[in-house]
């Protein structure tokens, strides 16, 4: 019972520690725009067309890993279903480029 009351608080402790926003190019940017309509009206069809020039970026090549793996994680929680949790992640990704 002790660990799981551990567990429990560890994982609020993570919710709520501040997270360091994720600066977007300009092509992760409009991605994130894409992405964010794409979650908003729930279409599989814009989701695997979106995933396809996804895919095509090579990661190596982008500047920033941290805009692509955020992109990456979106599209998976989009792909599973999180479509509320996806559009929330771009949103908080669009409101961080205006606030830093």
């Amino acid at each position: 019972m002790t660990g799981i009351l551990l567990a429990v608080l560890a994982g609020g402790v993570l919710w709520w520690w501040p997270r360091s926003p994720v600066v977007l190019d300009d092509n992760s940017y409009q991605m994130t725009i894409a992405l964010y309509r794409i979650c908003n009206q729930k279409s599989e069809p814009g989701l695997k067309q979106l995933e396809r020039q996804f895919a095509e970026l090579d990661p190596l090549s982008q500047a920033d890993q941290a805009s692509y793996q955020l992109i990456a994680a979106t599209i998976a929680d989009a792909k599973a279903g999180r479509w509320v949790q996806a559009m929330q992640q771009c949103r908080q990704s669009l409101d961080d480029q205006v606030s830093r």
